[in-house]
């Protein structure tokens, strides 16, 4: 009973879910403690097995130059690693859950329950709570409701607008995942939606080309996720009057499903492309039936996202006072749920309206924004567009 509370205890640190990220690193790779060792003297910082032992038990915090040798031996990006880092130390402060007496897939139906409400921090323990009830419960670390779990966790990260993490996650749940397994096709829109918001259209079109023939077979939710996705990389493309008729498409199959989040993300997509056409009215029209549905389902993340889109609507159509007023709504929603994206595009038009009226707001704004820079996970248009005023203005 003593060890298992100890495990219990090390669970709870991020060091240690860091640690064991890196141990699952190095046993897909096939390497031992010692071959990472030899691996590691070209680099002129040896990694010891002892030390490396340390990192993965959650005993010892590994150093950035070290985790940037490991990078290079595992073949991976650094900057994964540095945010799986940071994810971990986000999420230390959730409570940890107890999985002795709950079932698998009871604790992902209350993941589901807080993702429903825009908790994700609180989803995202769940899940990996009932990864860790699936392998006891089945004996084996690879099975399909581990896989199950984590694509319940990336979906939760894309949401978190953590793409890169989101992705990883998604190709480690399919590579476990039977071939006549229904979950395939979602997790494959998983991963293209990665694609698309880590920038990589092509991609995301590729992927979504192989499922073309199979969305027959597709329940109307998963459908509408596919319309959905198609619609977004039209968007992407600068299709806006064909993504506002995917996601026409995409809203229907979402009502039909019962699916309301889906549906008010459908119709926010759609007063976004509606913006870019500049029929600003119609685009507000949609964002305002997507902002009711959203508090429906009191999902404080949709609420952000509406309020955010709502105010960049107003911005553009040259109702300034309007637009105001809903990006500080935004703001107050953004902060408490760490919605850095819509946080910033929320700051970005304040600080557009504050240059152009010569208020005094500017400078504390704009610090605000350089400070959410490095948050950002997602290229965001208006990060682009202040990166290249601030950018402007040193030159001159």
């Amino acid at each position: 009973m003593g060890d298992r509370t100890n495990l219990g205890e090390k669970r709870r640190t991020w060091n240690y879910r860091f640690g064991q990220y890196l141990k699952q690193l190095r046993e897909e790779r096939r390497l031992r403690l010692d071959q990472v060792e030899e691996l590691s003297i070209p680099y002129q910082q040896r990694i010891s097995p002892s030390y490396l032992s340390r990192c993965e038990n959650g005993i010892a915090d590994i150093s950035l130059e070290r985790l940037s040798i490991l990078s290079k031996i595992y073949r991976t990006d650094i900057g994964l690693l540095v945010d799986r880092r940071e994810q971990e130390r986000e999420l230390a402060s959730v409570v940890p859950v107890d999985v002795t007496d709950v079932t698998f897939e009871e604790l992902r139906r209350r993941g589901m329950e807080f993702v429903e409400r825009g908790e994700l921090k609180a989803a995202f323990g769940y899940f990996r709570a009932a990864e860790e009830r699936a392998a006891l419960e089945t004996g084996d670390a690879r099975s399909e409701n581990v896989a199950k779990a984590r694509l319940s966790m990336a979906i939760t990260l894309v949401r978190m607008a953590r793409n890169k993490l989101a992705k990883e996650e998604a190709e480690s749940a399919l590579a476990l995942m039977p071939t006549g397994s229904e979950d395939r096709h979602r997790t494959i829109l998983v991963i293209a939606m990665c694609h698309l918001y880590l920038g990589n259209v092509n991609m995301a079109s590729i992927l979504l080309e192989s499922l073309e023939n199979k969305t027959s077979g597709m329940s109307a939710k998963d459908r509408a996720d596919f319309l959905l996705l198609r619609g977004n990389v039209q968007f992407s493309r600068k299709q806006y009057r064909e993504a506002v008729k995917s996601y026409r498409e995409a809203s229907a199959l979402y009502k039909e499903a019962r699916g309301r989040t889906g549906q008010s993300r459908t119709l926010l997509n759609a007063a976004n492309a509606y913006g870019k056409l500049r029929d600003y009215d119609r685009g507000i029209r949609q964002a305002l039936r997507a902002l009711e549905l959203a508090r429906s389902l009191d999902d404080k993340q949709e609420i952000a996202r509406d309020l955010q889109a709502i105010g960049t609507l107003q911005y553009r159509s040259g109702d300034h006072r309007a637009a105001r007023a809903t990006l500080y709504d935004c703001i107050e929603i953004a902060r408490k749920g760490d919605y850095h994206d819509f946080l910033f595009a929320a700051y970005f038009y304040l600080w557009r309206i504050e240059l152009a009226e010569g208020g005094k707001a500017a400078p504390s704004i704009e610090r605000a924004l350089r400070s959410l820079l490095p948050k950002l996970d997602e290229e965001l248009e208006e990060a682009e567009e202040f990166r290249k005023s601030i950018g402007e203005r040193r030159d001159e």
